[in-house]
């Protein structure tokens, strides 16, 4: 073999080299592309502390996140929730709440979910929700939710926090009331305290649980803090220690949001020494 052979035989040696070796990265990325699609929404419920957790300043989460698995709800009107009638991936273990043997989930949840492409809502009449009325009905305060408790909902969820209504059981499976209930009552448990939240007033509003892959809705524990949204004015004294008793040993955090942006703050008790 001449030198002018053993060159083109190297030269095609490099080209199969360099050819498998293009083709062993694409199938590494399409590996890697395929693992962050499936797990991303674990990744976001269970570390809180990604340096790649959207924030709240840029729409926390966005909906035009590819899903394999999405699932699908019915809207009611008459408890104002959804029936959740398809359930697919981890997001339910803490979203929506159980009665009867039927999932259900709240506005807020409804929301956050089809903004992330997780959730496709139907309403009454099997037509297709989009998220301009989904986001009209999460601002409309009949249904136990206020824009700015939206945007408190879906900041929390995307820290990795597991949030419920504040009072409301996730489950009725050892709950009482759940077998001797009528159906007005049954509404009532279902739809969950929507009658409390008051127009300007400081409210308790979320259970705010440490993310937790053994959570249980049947066995949730004790939240980690309550939040109580607040307007542009703060709470008085007299407002904080009545909320603190409501709480009763939970810690109790205050949430304020405007125009996009949500803080969190707490009032610590401070003992100051008698002066003479």
């Amino acid at each position: 073999m001449d030198g002018e052979e053993v060159s083109k035989v190297e030269g095609e040696t490099r080209r199969q080299r360099k050819g498998r070796e293009r083709g062993e990265n694409q199938e590494r990325s399409r590996q890697r592309n395929s693992f962050l699609l499936e797990d991303d929404t674990e990744e976001i419920h269970f570390n809180p502390f990604l340096p790649s957790s959207p924030s709240s300043n840029n729409s926390p989460l966005s909906g035009s996140q590819i899903r394999t698995e999405v699932s699908k709800a019915r809207w009611v009107e008459e408890i104002g929730m959804a029936e959740v009638i398809e359930k697919k991936g981890n997001l339910w273990v803490s979203t929506g709440v159980i009665r009867n043997s039927k999932l259900y989930c709240h506005i807020e949840e409804i929301g956050y979910l089809a903004q992330i492409g997780a959730l496709v809502l139907f309403d009454e009449g099997d037509n297709v929700m989009g998220l301009k009325d989904i986001f009209t009905k999460c601002a409309d305060r009949q249904y136990g939710c206020t824009w700015e408790s939206f945007e408190a909902y879906q900041h929390l969820k995307s820290l990795g926090y597991i949030v419920g209504r504040q009072g409301q059981p996730w489950s009725l499976k050892h709950n009482k009331i759940n077998r001797n209930s009528d159906s007005t009552a049954d509404t009532d448990l279902i739809a969950g305290r929507i009658e409390e939240l008051q127009i300007g007033a400081a409210n308790l509003i979320f259970d705010i649980h440490q993310p937790n892959r053994k959570f249980k809705k049947t066995d949730p524990g004790n939240p980690s803090f309550i939040i109580c949204l607040v307007g542009d004015r703060p709470p008085s004294r007299n407002e904080v220690e009545d909320l603190e008793k409501k709480c009763k040993s939970v810690p109790l955090k205050f949430c304020h949001v405007s125009h996009d942006n949500v803080s969190f703050f707490s009032f610590p008790k401070v003992s100051l020494p008698v002066l003479p």
